[in-house]
């Protein structure tokens, strides 16, 4: 409907805004300001109009029909029906634009010459924009076919002839001219010929042949160089040299600078052209009579012309030197390398200009990455991560253009292509057997792959489908492959509703037992989610049809949510028993990020819940009347997320690492100071130790006797002399000391590196703590608890 902005009546339209604008209230002052502004201009233009049309996009369809004089039910209907029209229309064409992309040959593999020309044509049409930039006469449609260009038909010709002007502008070679200067500074003699290298490295050539190349001597401009370097300097070849075997370049070019003029006369596209042009070139100047030639040009050890632009396609096809040398046949490896390294600077390079928008042009054409393998008969993954910055194909599919063009970089490393791929499972088959089995264990026998990994043994053909689950659908593990491809199954057949939850988990492999309690199956698919709600999410968002957009729709919540306090997770672990339980609390948040939360507070998740429940535990057990009433204990247990059935004795074991409940009832009741868990671990500690030391059996107590007996008549001892006195393993003491500093009763300190152990209570409080009386928990002779319990020693779980 704002696109119907650009077809009002201009006079009508600045009457109903001069008088309803006041009206809207989609707009802030600021706005209101700005398009009385450009209603008060004298002519209403497009511009101004796509001006406004960006401005009112805020507001509401009726504000908009207000300001565009249509405010009944009727028209307002028929607009909102127009919208939905156009939306139609462009969710249709879009549809099919994508369908159209997809270009596929014989056999099901992408159309890589449809493909490739799009890349090669896009190149040209950057060539062709770099040449007019510069001046080139744009006559010519193929560039292959490009007649020469004069000196004087381009504005700078330094731009194009050098080494990265090849790059740029794609000639191939050069006629040139070398002209003597004189001592005087006058012109002399003349010298034209062709090169297909820079001027600047065929001059290089000249200089060294005229230095080293003695069989070339002969030649005039090779005579002239050399009577300047030498004849005229009074130079022998030793003062031209740093050492034995380096030139002095720098010397020798100083010499030579001012005495020849270097120049390009034509730059030609093709050998044809070039040998042409040079002969022409010495036939318009008479070079051979009045100047330095000695023939009449078009003949010499030039470069080969090739079909630069059919070899940039085979490099968009993924193919080797020795594949492009089989179809270029009368032509080296080698030598289609060196004219890829003389045109586009590397191999490497010529893979950034071609392959890599080859491959990006793929992927946005929603192309599968098993596809893209199958077409190349090779494995990709590896170099889409090398071309894009370490991106994979799963995070590459749904870029937008602005990320796309984000990962724009110059160098890559050699080696970006690997070789070809034998024995690689069909990217259909492997998505299908994903489907069909809970593990990849149970997928190694299926008769599909038979061929494909009948070469391996069973532990290296479940490495290797998990290998190629990597390699052909990008997915870093079976568990994460299955999640979205059953994941998506699940979504499609929840949405039809064509069969049963039930069944669908049965369908990717599932007995009927786990597939009946479905709730939880789909909880460990879907991000914590029930059944029901999944369903829900569903109806209320059609636009969710895979995996990954229930994923986006997840994160998108979760972006909204605020982080969880500590407060509303202690309530949780509270009065709830299990992560699922606790996350259908809270929406937008799945088991995995919600532990991940109570780790922040918490160790772990299992002792966040004694922490949080042991404070109410021990108010209540404070407080509880003596004897206890069971209906009492019941309630503290429902409070806390347990069910009537569970003993209430089996949660205080596990929580207060294996004492009775008369004793748990005791020991907070006998130490007022116990408040946390915490606290109730370091008192259990603190019994257990005194228990384990002096309440032991006879030989124990004997070696404890024999080790403390020693301390009595030395100062400070080490473990050497306890073993020494006593004939005890260092081992067996080392316990020993060990639990007898923890209790305070030995001090350790470190006296020239080597550790020593000194007594810190006194004979007659030693001797005390060896009294035989039976082994008692302190509240036992306390005659206010009511509490009487056989005695058993209390486990130590840390």
């Amino acid at each position: 409907m704002i696109s119907h902005f650009l077809f009002i009546d201009e006079n009508n339209f600045k009457d109903i805004i001069k008088k309803d604008l006041n009206k809207i209230v989609g707009l802030s002052f600021k706005e209101k300001c700005q398009i009385i502004d450009m209603i008060s201009s004298k002519k209403f233009t497009n511009e101004l109009k796509f001006k406004l049309k960006d401005i009112l996009k805020i507001v509401s369809n009726k504000e908009l029909l207000v300001l565009m004089g249509k405010i009944d039910n009727k028209s307002l209907q028929n607009e909102v029906n127009y919208e939905k029209k156009i939306k139609d229309t462009l969710a249709t064409s879009i549809e099919e634009n994508k369908s159209s992309k997809r270009k596929y040959i014989d056999g099901g593999k992408i159309d890589l010459d449809y493909y490739g020309n799009i890349i090669v044509n896009k190149y040209k049409d950057i060539i062709r924009k770099r040449r007019k930039a510069l001046g080139f006469p744009t006559t010519q449609k193929r560039l292959s076919d490009m007649t020469p260009i004069m000196h004087n038909q381009v504005r700078d010709i330094d731009q194009i002839v050098s080494k990265s002007g090849r790059t740029r502008y794609l000639w191939f070679g050069l006629v040139y001219q070398i002209t003597v200067v004189e001592k005087d500074g006058n012109e002399g003699k003349k010298y034209a010929g062709m090169t297909a290298q820079t001027l600047k490295q065929r001059w290089h050539w000249y200089v060294k042949t005229a230095l080293e190349k003695q069989e070339h001597w002969h030649y005039p401009i090779i005579k002239l160089i050399r009577k300047v370097l030498f004849d005229e300097t009074k130079y022998d070849e030793t003062d031209l040299k740093i050492r034995e075997i380096d030139w002095n370049w720098a010397k020798i070019n100083a010499i030579l600078e001012p005495r020849f003029k270097r120049e390009v006369k034509i730059i030609c596209f093709n050998s044809k052209s070039l040998k042409e042009e040079e002969r022409k070139y010495i036939r318009k100047y008479n070079l051979i009579k009045d100047g330095l030639n000695i023939r009449a040009g078009g003949e010499g050890g030039h470069a080969i012309d090739l079909p630069m632009f059919k070899i940039a396609k085979m490099i968009t096809k993924g193919m080797s030197l020795k594949e492009m040398e089989k179809i270029i046949n009368w032509v080296t490896h080698t030598t289609i390398w060196d004219r890829i390294n003389d045109y586009w600077i590397s191999y490497e390079n010529s893979l950034l200009l071609f392959l890599r928008p080859m491959l990006k042009l793929l992927i946005i054409s929603k192309f599968e990455l098993y596809e893209i393998n199958e077409t190349y008969n090779r494995f990709m993954h590896d170099t889409i991560k090398t071309f894009f910055e370490g991106l994979s194909y799963r995070q590459l599919i749904d870029l937008k253009e602005e990320e796309w063009n984000s990962l724009d970089y110059e160098h890559l490393s050699p080696r970006t292509i690997t070789g070809q791929v034998k024995y690689m499972i069909p990217g259909k088959i492997l998505k299908d057997l994903i489907l069909r089995n809970k593990t990849a264990i149970s997928a190694i026998d299926d008769p599909s792959i038979e061929d494909s990994l009948s070469i391996y043994c069973s532990d290296v053909a479940r490495q290797q489908i998990v290998y190629q689950i990597q390699q052909q659908l990008d997915y870093d593990s079976w568990i994460n492959a299955r999640r979205h491809i059953c994941g998506n199954f699940i979504i499609k057949n929840l949405k039809n509703r064509t069969i049963e939850a039930k069944e669908i988990y049965m369908r990717i492999g599932y007995d009927e037992p786990s597939a009946y309690t479905h709730t939880t199956l789909t909880q460990i698919y879907f991000f914590g989610l029930t059944t029901e709600k999944l369903k829900e999410i569903l109806q209320k968002n059609p636009y969710i049809e895979k995996y990954i957009d229930l994923k986006k729709y997840i994160d998108k919540l979760k972006s909204k949510k605020t982080k969880l306090p500590k407060t509303k997770i202690d309530k949780l672990l509270l009065r709830k028993l299990k992560s699922k339980d606790m996350i259908q609390e809270i929406i937008g948040w799945s088991t995995k990020d919600f532990l991940k939360e109570v780790k922040k507070y918490y160790p772990n998740f299992k002792e966040a819940k004694w922490i949080v429940k042991a404070p109410y535990i021990i108010n209540k057990f404070r407080n509880i009347s003596l004897p206890y009433d069971s209906n009492e204990l019941n309630k503290i247990v429902i409070h806390l997320g347990y069910s009537n059935s569970v003993k209430i004795s089996s949660i205080i074991r596990d929580m207060l690492f294996g004492m009775g409940l008369k004793d748990a009832i005791a020991l907070v009741r006998y130490y007022p100071g116990i408040k946390t868990y915490q606290d109730a671990l370091e008192k259990i500690k603190e019994l257990n130790n005194f228990r384990r030391l002096f309440k032991a059996g006879t030989s124990k107590k004997e070696t404890l006797n024999k080790i403390l007996d020693i301390f009595l008549k030395k100062e400070f001892i080490t473990i050497k002399q306890i073993a020494n006195h006593t004939g005890f393993l260092k081992r067996t003491i080392r316990g020993y000391l060990k639990d007898l500093t923890s209790q305070g009763i030995l001090e350790r300190k470190i006296l020239d590196g080597n550790p020593f152990w000194k007594l810190k209570v006194s004979k007659k409080k030693l001797e005390k703590l060896f009294d035989d009386s039976p082994i008692k928990y302190p509240w036992d002779d306390d005659p206010s608890f009511s509490l009487k319990n056989k005695i058993k020693p209390i486990k130590d779980k840390e």
